[in-house]
């Protein structure tokens, strides 16, 4: 469905751009652009080579159908909900905007789509169900204010020491999918063991970060998220 509509935007750009001698002077596939917020998950951590990332293998995916595609990415390695809210935002005790990779810059760059990709920074420093939540349904609002899709990928299991953060995990991950489905894109369920961590088989041995193998499972989620919600 989803490179259906690519096709079809593609030739009806086509025609409307035809000059008087019947020469197409827009000559190229629909450019679909899509930003990835996130942290280090989205920027690649874990995987064994970059071209091994599911933010990476989304974009050769998608270039597949659309040779105009392009996906753009703003993760950086331990950054949290807070890092990527609306340029100006403030909360006491809490980590600024960064204004190179945050929603105003995404934004500004006219997407089709953004994709939020915040695995468990915002446990690890402290940060409350009721923040995260709190700064999701902003960054969503704004999103769709611009009438641009948009998927929030779910919670990852890390191997905090702390029991009672493996179960704040899994309690985000409930409310998230109740409140964000549709569009909201479950990696929790098989990631996670019983105990709320990692399991091994998708652990690049540190408890935290994805191997080849679980970012091959977050990209193959996405993109048939994608294909679902178009």
């Amino acid at each position: 469905m989803f490179f259906i509509l690519f096709r079809l935007l593609s030739f009806s750009f086509a025609l409307l751009y035809q000059d008087d001698g019947g020469r197409d002077s827009y000559n190229s596939d629909f450019q679909y652009k899509t930003i990835v917020l996130g942290s280090s998950t989205a920027e690649g951590a874990g995987a064994s080579l970059l071209s091994n990332s599911w933010v990476f293998r989304l974009e050769q995916e998608l270039k597949i159908s659309n040779k105009a595609s392009s996906v753009v990415n703003y993760g950086k390695s331990g950054y949290s909900t807070f890092h990527i809210m609306p340029t100006g935002t403030r909360y006491s005790n809490r980590p600024n905007p960064d204004v190179e990779r945050n929603i105003t810059k995404a934004l500004s760059n006219y997407p089709n789509m953004i994709i939020i990709n915040m695995p468990s920074n915002d446990a690890a420093y402290g940060y409350s169900n009721e923040e995260q939540l709190r700064n999701y349904r902003l960054l969503i609002q704004l999103i769709k204010k611009r009438k641009i899709q948009y998927l929030l990928i779910s919670p990852q299991p890390r191997n905090f020491k702390n029991n009672e953060q493996r179960k704040q995990q899994n309690e985000l991950f409930q409310l998230m999918k109740k409140e964000f489905s549709p569009n909201f894109v479950d990696v929790w369920s098989i990631l996670s063991s019983e105990d709320f961590s990692l399991k091994s088989t998708f652990d690049s041995g540190d408890g935290i970060h994805l191997n080849d193998q679980g970012h091959d499972y977050i990209f193959q989620q996405v993109f048939a998220k994608i294909n679902e919600i178009k």
